[in-house]
């Protein structure tokens, strides 16, 4: 009686009865298992004398397995599938583009959870470069703002925005345009860095899971959630870098630095002097900043080319994003950043009933147009120096998200 040699498939049929099975079988080496496996009766796993298909191959050589059709797509509005190229939303897939998963499913480049804390850490990086950048133009603009007016027949301090640039160079030197910097570095750097981490909380509060794509007003509102946080940081270094600021264009040095500044002011008012001009500074910040945010995600779309994702921006791109966001963030805000100026530099007692009189007095005295004091200075100075910010903060992002992943 001839020896039956016996071979598995994956199916977990066995088959190989005579000589020509043996010599013109020939299984996948994934299929085959060792005749080690238990012994089936011929009833159960045998299946002796089978033709084989008619698929035109050679006497014995059997058809393998199909694999199990791969279960159906789920189509999520808006998402194209770079592979299949395949769109539910039509119009809408642009910059949302992902790779097909085992699963049939698509996602938006794998969406990662937001965290806080690196947009903590990478915001603070970012505030950093825009104050180095920024701060020479914002000294123009402060001083723009808080000069006093003119007397009848006489020419105004500053004429303009260069006029004021250059008499600070000519009398102060470089030196006198980064005066009052160290309040700014010191409030402004955990300042950004609370404002970004606002942002990112804001934004995982309305996300269901880390594959919801917000729309621009849920991104307006997480921003505005940034400004709220950044007030109570702000205030203080405003009122310091405001009166750091004009000391010098007033001829008097009342103030040796920030730290003399601060402690005077505590000694004069308290706490509450130190914090004068926070209901003003929560008025310009909270709008401004869901205008900000709203504005650089809105232009990093359109920026963004066909078939590549938001992560890829280039750096010129995500430079011109930054500057006309800091543009339109301070469309907005310059009405009250005026008002808080006024009101932060004037003596005690000049203002009983807060922003309301400086309001008052500013249009009767010098009319609408005076909310509007320093617009050209803000204007240069925002685009470069946000621009500084937005990179800082992707530069650093991207450095975060290789060095800790998992954080």
């Amino acid at each position: 009686m001839r020896r039956v040699e016996e071979k598995t498939l994956k199916s977990g049929k066995t088959f190989g009865r005579g000589k020509a099975n043996r010599l013109h079988f020939q299984p996948s080496p994934e299929g085959v298992r060792a005749s080690s496996v238990p012994q089936t009766t011929p009833t159960e796993g045998r299946d002796i004398g089978r033709k084989p298909p008619p698929s035109g191959r050679r006497t014995g050589q059997f058809r393998r397995p199909q694999a199990p059709a791969p279960p159906a797509r789920k189509w999520v509005k808006g998402w194209r599938c770079q592979r299949c190229g395949w769109c539910s939303g039509a119009g809408q897939a642009r910059n949302r583009l992902t790779q097909c998963r085992p699963d049939g499913r698509t996602m938006a480049d794998e969406a990662k959870p937001i965290s806080p804390l690196k947009n903590l850490l990478a915001g603070g990086f970012g505030g950093m470069c825009l104050v180095f950048v920024g701060h020479p133009l914002d000294t123009v603009k402060v001083r723009l703002q808080t000069q006093p007016p003119s007397l009848p027949g006489q020419p105004p301090m500053y004429s303009g925005t260069f006029d004021c640039f250059r008499k600070t160079l000519v009398r102060e030197g470089i030196t006198g345009l980064y005066r009052g910097m160290a309040a700014p570095i010191i409030g402004v750097t955990p300042m950004f860095a609370v404002c970004f981490f606002g942002f990112g909380l804001g934004k995982k509060l309305q996300q269901k899971c880390p594959e919801d794509v917000l729309s621009y007003p849920q991104i307006f509102a997480a921003g505005m959630l940034s400004g709220v946080f950044t007030t109570g940081i702000m205030t203080p270094g405003e009122r310091i870098k405001c009166l750091l600021q004009i000391q010098a264009s007033s001829g008097e040095t009342k103030y040796t630095g920030a730290l003399d500044c601060a402690k005077k002011l505590y000694q004069e008012s308290g706490i509450r002097g130190i914090y004068k001009g926070t209901v003003l500074t929560l008025m310009r910040d909270v709008p401004a900043s869901g205008m900000y945010f709203m504005t650089y995600e809105w232009l990093k779309n359109i920026f963004t080319p066909e078939g590549k994702s938001v992560s890829e921006l280039s750096v010129p791109r995500i430079l011109v994003a930054g500057g006309i966001a800091g543009i339109f963030n301070w469309a907005v805000a310059i009405p009250p950043d005026v008002l808080k100026s006024r009101f932060q530099t004037a003596p005690p007692g000049k203002y009983p009933n807060g922003f309301r009189d400086v309001l008052r007095e500013l249009i009767r005295d010098e009319g609408v147009t005076s909310l509007y004091k320093g617009f050209n200075a803000v204007m240069i100075r925002a685009f470069p120096a946000n621009a500084a910010c937005f990179l800082g903060f992707e530069v650093a992002m991207k450095f975060l998200n290789w060095a800790t992943p998992n954080l």
